[in-house]
């Protein structure tokens, strides 16, 4: 018997699909009674072990919102065979509306224990006034929406429409949503917004511009939320800065960034959320910032 490198990879089952990072891999022996590792998947969807072979093993993933067929059996050889297993899941897709007029925003709550939460209550209370759409009267009454067994609510509203949100739970937290012309969305991102994403017109190529001293350049940017909307106003809810600003400076207006060339050197373009009363795990960046900026 020896110990091989086993690299199990676990993948989106549907056909456009790609990696699953974040999963929860699990190696028992084949009865289930002895566990012989725990790992994460990364990025590129990999957890690696080390395990004796040859042997049979039994596997589990679990990741919040994806379904697996658990148990997954596996048979691990002994060199030159290669130890390397692809395994699928199948994350949750959010359902889209077929009115046009219409956004479908789903998606899963939890409890501060991280378990489900069953019967949350959330209340729509529409800011708009009576109105028609598509030739029906369209009441603004309050919609309200329960969390199922699984933690899951969905609700339909109207797109471009804004919403007062009373959640269960949150009752002394108030809150106005701005639902995007799009026809889905996640529930939760629409109750909680975030910036997201940072859009360079001409495009940023590789993270990094180069401009002469004395010289400036002008950039459309667009500023894109986790609940699918483009910001009107860029620096409303973005801080930017350079990171050295006797290299360059920035002058900003709602739409655009003119960058200025003063001396030569590197420095940094740098975009930092202003509202940080949202917190997401994982905490990640604005996506396109930092943007490297080297003037000669």
């Amino acid at each position: 018997m020896s110990y091989e490198s086993v690299n199990i990879y676990v993948k989106d089952a549907t056909p456009t699909g790609g990696v699953l990072p974040g999963v929860v891999v699990k190696v028992y022996s084949r009865d289930g009674k002895f566990r012989y590792g725990e790992n994460v998947t990364d990025v590129d969807g990999l957890a690696a072990f080390l395990l004796p072979a040859p042997e049979a093993y039994q596997v589990r993933l679990y990741k919040f919102d994806t379904a697996f067929s658990n148990p997954i059996y596996i048979d691990v050889l002994e060199a030159p065979v290669e130890n390397g297993f692809e395994l699928y899941g199948d994350p949750f897709h959010h359902p889209q509306a077929t009115d046009p007029r219409l956004c479908l925003a789903s998606g899963f709550f939890r409890t501060a224990s991280g378990s489900v939460a069953k019967n949350v209550d959330i209340h729509f209370i529409a800011k708009f006034d009576p109105l028609l759409l598509e030739g029906a009267a369209l009441l603004t009454e309050r919609v309200t929406v329960r969390s199922d067994a699984e933690g899951y609510a969905q609700v339909s509203l109207v797109r471009c429409g804004q919403y007062d949100i009373l959640l269960e739970g949150m009752e002394n937290i108030y809150r106005t949503i701005s639902v995007p012309e799009e026809p889905w969305v996640n529930l939760p991102d629409l109750l909680f917004p975030r910036v997201q994403v940072a859009d360079f017109n001409p495009a940023v190529e590789g993270g990094s511009i180069s401009i002469d001293s004395g010289d400036e350049l002008v950039y459309d940017v667009r500023v894109g939320t986790t609940d699918r909307r483009w910001l009107p106003d860029m620096t409303s809810d973005v801080l930017w800065s350079v990171g050295d600003p006797t290299i360059a400076t920035l002058e900003l207006t709602p739409t655009d960034i003119t960058i200025k060339g003063l001396t030569p050197g590197t420095t940094q373009l740098l975009a930092v959320r202003k509202d940080t009363s949202v917190v997401s795990i994982p905490n990640t960046a604005i996506v396109g910032v930092p943007v490297t900026i080297v003037v000669s």
